[in-house]
């Protein structure tokens, strides 16, 4: 994968400064607020557009291809397909090494479009990371949230890492996903602040910008050496801190109050094995969409990485059936199918608490979600097509469609393409050999 390097202009270069300048601690300015967020991120990137989130769900064991539809599993999905791109006959064509089970390779190219090489180790950076490295420097995590529920036990056995992570590195190396809801709220948000800290925090952080606009008017009079040109760029970028200003005087309470913390969320305890027991997932996962939802909102970081089971995981949901999800992605009958089906609803009724909760953040439209699972048709482990969808679309994607990609089209080019419409130019993502190109037809 490269990344074009784009020669920024004056212009962009004077704003990246900027950016970085007022790069304060975000986490008490409620990044979330329409209109308001989108001023104050500051990406590592300078020439990189603002106002952008990524997050991407992983869910177990696959989905046929003539399923991953609005009258089948994506059913609890239909009445917000004006928000959603469903992929279609999307080619995965990373076949697994010797060795390597599909469940763990499947899971393994998913967000990163890269073969598991010789070890514990991919060969290629999760989308999630790629994307935070440009647009979390000014966050307070300033990396991506990564969380998700499992127990790692697939196919009869314990599994390594690989086939419980979803998050990679640049090197290749695991990022393992934190599942209690308690060290996850530690992470992001330490021992928190009451509404009265915050307040006083912006206040100091309105103070910090006061002194910057007033350093500025200073090489701005007829006594600055600066010449005319630099003065009109710098003064452009005066107004826009100007507004930054205004926009944090008039929201400091309202902030306060919209990200105000919950208190931490109970302990959940594990097993004598070390493990957290089945029956706590549903509400663990949902804690911790809750979490990044909020930290979102909050602007300690604009990426996130979420995974419900490791890949193949046997998990066991007695609201669906009492067969475990992995076992039922084999059915041989009737039966077996409808229960595959059931799980595969689960999943997507999962997916719709993450979007309901984005959309009442007033998220939603300022974040892609990439949602996909390990393969095709898990009774064979085929690879193809592999499940994707996009939800939100931060604007930059033309969502309310269905796309079909004729087996053509890569889970590489679906990547590339979303980079692209949030700004990112290069050309390929993951395995370079197979990225077939740009889909045009979901860039707005």
């Amino acid at each position: 994968m490269s990344h074009d390097a784009k020669r920024p202009s004056r212009r962009a270069f004077l704003r990246g400064a900027g950016n970085a300048l007022i790069a304060l601690p975000t986490a008490q300015f409620c990044l979330g607020r329409s209109g308001f967020g989108d001023v104050l991120a500051a990406p590592g990137d300078p020439t990189a557009p603002m106002g952008q989130r990524l997050i991407t769900f992983y869910f177990p064991n696959g989905c046929q291809g003539e399923e991953w539809n609005y009258g089948s599993v994506l059913t609890p999905l239909a009445d917000m397909k004006d928000k959603l791109v469903v992929f279609n006959g999307i080619d995965n064509p990373l076949t697994p090494a010797s060795g390597r089970d599909p469940h763990e390779q499947g899971a393994a190219a998913l967000f990163t479009g890269a073969l598991l090489k010789s070890g514990n180790h991919g060969t290629g950076i999760s989308i999630d990371q790629w994307l935070s490295r440009r647009i979390d420097m000014g966050t307070t995590l300033q990396k991506p949230l990564v969380a998700g529920v499992w127990r790692g036990y697939a196919g009869g056995e314990f599994r390594s890492p690989t086939w419980f992570t979803r998050s990679w590195l640049e090197d290749g190396s695991i990022v393992t996903p934190t599942i209690m809801p308690q060290d996850i709220f530690k992470l992001l948000f330490g021992a928190g602040q009451n509404q009265a800290q915050q307040t006083q925090e912006m206040l100091r952080q309105k103070s910090i910008l006061d002194r910057v606009l007033a350093q500025h008017s200073s090489l701005l009079g007829s006594a600055s050496p600066l010449p005319a040109s630099h003065k009109l760029l710098l003064q452009d970028y005066t107004d826009r801190l100007r507004d930054v200003e205004v926009r944090v005087t008039k929201f400091a309470m309202a902030s306060a109050q919209t990200c105000a913390l919950p208190a931490n969320p109970a302990a959940f305890k594990f097993d004598g094995g070390g493990l957290l027991d089945y029956g706590d997932f549903d509400e663990v996962f949902h804690l911790q969409m809750d979490l990044l939802v909020l930290a979102l909102q909050c602007g300690v970081t604009n990426t996130g990485s979420l995974m419900f089971c490791c890949a193949g995981e046997e998990y066991q949901n007695p609201d669906v059936s009492g067969a475990s999800d992995h076992g039922t992605s084999h059915y041989s009958d009737e039966g077996g199918h409808q229960v595959y089906l059931a799980y595969r609803k689960y999943h997507m009724t999962n997916l719709r608490y993450l979007l309901d909760k984005l959309k009442a953040a007033n998220l939603l439209d300022s974040t892609v979600v990439i949602a996909g699972s390990e393969f095709g048709d898990g009774r064979s482990h085929q690879v193809d097509p592999q499940p994707h969808l996009i939800a939100g679309g931060g604007g930059t994607l033309k969502v309310g469609q269905v796309f079909d990609g004729g087996n053509k089209v890569t889970n590489c080019d679906i990547y590339r393409t979303v980079l692209s419409g949030l700004g990112y130019q290069m050309d390929s993502f993951g395995n370079k050999s197979f990225n077939t190109g740009l889909i045009k037809q979901i860039l707005a």
